[in-house]
């Protein structure tokens, strides 16, 4: 019993120092110019430019949406209608990605190795391979989309915001049907951010609000007071950490906001030297899976020696 009770106490050590572990990239935060058609890294924590990251300024027009996943990043090139990738550490064209070519791309988003664009002007969302930007022919978009703009994922669930109808609407990812419980948010014009926390979907509007709802039913979520103003022409919105972050496209800054009730969160540096703001995409570092084994075994072995000094 006293050596599973070390055993117990050494893997729980080694979860605390899992937890605390540095890691290689910090929390950074990704944004698209539109007024100077380029592409900046800067740390989430100090706002500062992330060193050895080369701002994209190549082949960059309107970069109204972003999305980082692992090491790469991508982004949706309204002025040339393509989506394109890059090393998210260095700012380089991803190699093996092909530049994704599609009508009028506004929002876009990761998953399961796939990258999902909307197509403001095909009234449709398409999915293409997220390594080499073939598109996966088996994908079948959502009906009934009338210029679909900011997207995001969480699980199976796909949420599309609409600029036809000013609604945004839940799909089940794999099936395109629409979600069973979920009533579409109405009222939502010129949507142009969307992001999840929890069981909360957050919704930004070109007229400068950010709104909170139940990511589940599609009601409003309780003991958040909608945003409605110093937010400017709002873009972009991302979660991390409890807080959330809105591009103020006219304002040129980044604001944050308190997910739970929506209160501004002064002691946030925004970036400097923006130029309308529009896609955010936002990479928040974990642990290797390496790390934790020779944590977790390192601590275990330690727990037994112990043991035994003590028997």
């Amino acid at each position: 019993m006293n050596l599973i009770r070390s055993f117990t106490s050494a893997a729980s050590a080694a979860l605390l120092l899992l937890l605390t572990a540095p890691t290689s990239r910090a929390q950074t935060l990704y944004v698209g110019n539109d007024g100077t058609n380029t592409i900046g890294s800067f740390s989430l924590a100090t706002g500062f430019a992330t060193p050895g990251f080369a701002p994209i300024t190549a082949s960059v027009s309107a970069p109204f949406g972003l999305a980082v996943s692992g090491n790469a990043l991508y982004a949706t090139d309204g002025g040339f209608n393509t989506v394109r990738a890059y090393d998210a550490t260095t700012g380089v064209a991803l190699a093996g990605f092909s530049p994704i070519v599609i009508n009028s791309p506004v929002g876009v988003a990761v998953s399961g190795g796939r990258v999902y664009v909307a197509s403001s002007g095909g009234n449709l969302i398409r999915a293409y391979d997220a390594t080499t930007g073939a598109i996966i022919a088996g994908y079948s978009s959502p009906t009934g989309l009338l210029e679909p703009s900011a997207l995001t994922i969480s699980g199976g669930t796909l949420y599309v915001s609409n600029d036809g109808d000013s609604k945004v609407r839940s799909f089940n990812l794999a099936s395109s049907v629409a979600t069973v419980g979920f009533t579409p948010i109405s009222g939502v014009t010129n949507s142009r951010g969307l992001t999840l926390a929890g069981t909360a979907l957050y919704v930004t509007t070109f007229g400068g609000t950010l709104r909170a709802y139940d990511a589940a039913t599609g009601g409003v979520l309780p003991g958040f007071t909608p945003v409605t103003t110093g937010l400017g022409s709002a873009w972009g919105v991302e979660a991390a950490g409890g807080n959330l972050y809105v591009a103020g496209y006219s304002g040129n800054t980044i604001q944050s906001y308190d997910t739970a009730s929506g209160a501004l969160v002064a002691s946030y540096t925004a970036p400097s030297g923006l130029s309308n703001p529009a896609g955010l995409a936002i990479f928040t570092p974990v642990p290797e899976p390496g790390s934790a084994l020779l944590l977790l075994g390192g601590a275990a072995l330690l727990g037994l020696r112990r043991r035994r000094q003590a028997s």
